[in-house]
This record gives C-alpha cells, structure tokens and sequence, in this order.
C-alpha cells in the first residue's frame, strides 16, 4: 500500500461549527461520526475549498441551521471587530510527503472577497512556482495555534510575515489557481494535473462533493456513482454493466 503522500491532519483556524480545531488523521480510517450540526460536511468542504481552490467549481452541502446552502463566504465564523477588511478564515493540511516530513496546503477564506485563495507553506527562502521545483518539506507539522499569532486571525500577507520570521515560506497565489496545481502535481501531492484542465477540476470536485453528501455506499446508490465516476457517460456505462453483473451474481 503506498504510505505517502497522505494527509497529516487538517485543521481550522476561525470556521464554522468547528471555530479553531485540529484533526489528526489515522493512516487507514478516515471516517467521521457525529450528530445532525456536528459539522462532518464541513470537513469535505474544506477539502473541497483547499484541493479544488476555485470558487466557480465550489457546492456545499446544506446548513442545518438555515436549511440554505453554504456560501464560500459563510464557511467563516463571523467573529471579533470588523475594521472594513471582513472576516478571516483558514483551513489547512498538513501533508506528510515521506516520514515525519510535511508540506502545508491550504486556503484563506475572506467575507469581503468572496472568494478563495489557496496557500502553500515550506521550508527554506525561496519560491518561484514558474520554475519545476521541488517543495522544501520541514519536519515540523503546524497546528491551528500557530495561525493565530497574538490570539488574533490575521490577512494573509501579515500571516505570511509571522511565518517568514520562524523560517517558513508562506506562498498564497490569488486566483492563479493554474501554478498552485501545477505545484502540487510536480511534487505529487495531486497525483493529476489540473493546472490547464478544468474539466478534470470540476470532474475532482465533483467526486469531493458526492463524498460530503453521501448516504450510503449501496450498489443503487447515486452517491457512489458520483464518487466513482463522476457522471461521466462512459465510465457510468460501465458501472450500469458491473452492477448487473453484481445483481446477477447474488
């Protein structure tokens, strides 16, 4: 079984129903338990708002609260003193590239925006995503504490100095959402390229997003075939034939 990439751990820094929290992820079991409003579709979108990082491409799964669908910008919690720049929000993971060494991915949420901005944490002092470079991984894993220097949630370029200031390079890339999967491809943290292809992108998010919303894993169910195929047509040929095959065989 191949042991790395995984994820590490993901954690929040200012989100809903979560606020400040850290996950820890076992090797094998990735499953999560909780009531109605404990938060487990958030989880998905968080995935969904760090890997994908295109808003055009983003659907959440419904709010329990308000029976509406999550906005981007409702991922934050609204919190603190409003200065004019709105509220602030992160989600990362930390992604363990070979043992006990990680890279950080993630993605700054502000209400104002409307929009997401995925980052890239390493080690070392230079970055140049135009260049096919190798991330420096460090041995050092972050947790949500380490975003709130001063117990406050800082924008990203201020983030970004904290960071510089303990020997990370902190790298956000607006809406250059091509080099930041061009990155994560060229070091094998995304084992497909999306960076010019936004239909495999929507096709990936789509799959994320059956996940958030299943209900079960039955051979009739429309969640797994989303998860597995993503509606493409061929692919759903194929599942229609390998299910009677299953059907029969019973």
């Amino acid at each position: 079984m191949k042991q790395y990439p995984r994820i590490f751990s993901l954690s929040t820094v200012g989100v809903i129903y979560h606020n400040n929290c850290d996950y820890l992820l076992h090797p094998l079991r990735t499953d999560f338990t909780g009531g109605s409003g404990s938060g487990k579709s958030v989880i998905a979108d968080l995935l969904q708002l760090i890997f994908v990082a295109k808003k055009e491409f983003w659907e959440s799964g419904t709010d329990v609260m308000t029976t509406e669908k999550r906005t981007v910008e409702g991922i934050v919690l609204k919190q603190g003193v409003d200065q004019g720049q709105g509220h602030f929000g992160y989600a990362f993971a930390n992604v363990e590239v070979e043992h006990n060494k990680f890279v950080i991915i993630g993605t700054h949420v502000q209400t104002n925006a409307r929009s997401v901005f995925p980052f890239v944490i390493q080690k070392g002092q230079n970055f140049d995503p135009e260049v096919e470079m190798s991330l420096e991984a460090t041995d050092q894993f972050l947790l949500y504490r380490d975003f709130l220097p001063g117990n406050q949630i800082l924008p990203i370029d201020k983030l970004k100095d904290h960071f510089e200031k303990r020997g990370f390079i902190l790298k956000h890339f607006n809406q250059r959402t091509s080099e930041f999967h061009r990155l994560l491809f060229n070091n094998q943290i995304l084992s497909t390229d999306f960076s010019h292809d936004d239909k495999k992108l929507k096709t990936f998010a789509q799959i994320i997003q059956s996940f958030a919303r299943g209900k079960g894993v039955g051979a009739k169910s429309e969640d797994l075939k989303n998860f597995l195929f993503a509606n493409d047509d061929d692919q759903n040929k194929e599942y229609e034939k390998r299910k009677k095959e299953i059907e029969e065989a019973h």
